[in-house]
């Protein structure tokens, strides 16, 4: 009879730093005042904006580094900031 093999799960931080982002993303206004952070290694990314709690549809647009944008579409604001990749 073979007995099971051991379950290996990943224990939490204690910064909450995990290497896949796992977690659930910190909620940010979207306002020009307090933007959705959008973490990247290069200096520009796609983003995807819901707009509404109960669209079918996602607005793509691309995020640049420096000063928030807003999505085309409902004007929520987004924030590139830059993100280091650990070693």
């Amino acid at each position: 009879m073979r007995s099971k093999p051991p379950v290996w799960r990943m224990r939490p931080s204690p910064l909450s730093w995990t290497p896949y982002s796992m977690l659930k993303p910190k909620e940010y206004a979207g306002s020009k005042a307090d933007p959705h952070i959008v973490p990247s290694i290069t200096n520009k990314r796609i983003v995807g904006c819901i707009c509404e709690e109960d669209n079918t549809s996602i607005v793509w647009f691309w995020l640049h580094q420096g000063v928030a944008q807003r999505c085309p579409s409902c004007g929520a604001h987004y924030q590139l900031v830059a993100h280091e990749l650990p070693h």
